[in-house]
């Protein structure tokens, strides 16, 4: 389900990479970005800058959510926004 999800929002963002799984575990590796995300690990609301959301005028920004919720707010507008990012 997880490759599916991936597939599915690289091909809403029109990005073509291909997706290589690894066969054995690698403790320490080069690129290693497992360690760079983590739903433990507090964001800045401040990192994000905000984008159009449905319920914009009733609630603040709500940074740090789904990529889906970018690309269902922004559009073909979302990989601009994430290769802004960095």
């Amino acid at each position: 389900m997880n490759d599916a999800a991936l597939q599915a929002v690289l091909r809403m963002l029109k990005v073509k990479k291909e997706i290589v799984h690894t066969t054995d575990y690698i403790r320490e590796a080069g690129n290693d970005l497992r360690e760079a995300f983590s739903p433990k690990k507090a964001i800045e609301s401040d990192s994000f800058p905000a984008y159009y959301q449905v319920f914009g005028t009733k609630f603040p920004f709500a940074a740090d959510l789904s990529v889906l919720d970018l690309v269902f707010n922004e559009g073909p507008e979302a990989i601009g926004y994430l290769t802004s990012l960095y």
